[in-house]
């Protein structure tokens, strides 16, 4: 349906919140999806990714690159 409606090719779904320490629920998705789900190890990294981009907007971070680095060493992500 996602493709359907917006043209686009999915290649995978990255996930975080309480919900996603259920194994088994992430294993569901990723069969239903027939995609590979990646599970941030960082449970609650939206409250992050909010932080960052207000960063970025406001001029406390210089670019993009800088934000993309401190995900990456926050934890990276699990397949599903």
């Amino acid at each position: 349906a996602m493709k359907n409606d917006t043209g686009l090719r999915l290649v995978d779904m990255r996930v975080d919140g309480g919900m996603t320490v259920n194994n088994l629920l992430m294993q569901i998705q990723a069969d239903a999806l027939g995609l590979p789900v990646l599970r941030s190890k960082m449970a609650e990294a939206t409250a992050l990714g909010a932080a960052l981009a207000a960063g970025l907007s406001v001029g406390f971070y210089h670019n993009k690159e800088s934000v993309k680095v401190m995900v990456e060493k926050a934890g990276g992500y699990e397949t599903f």
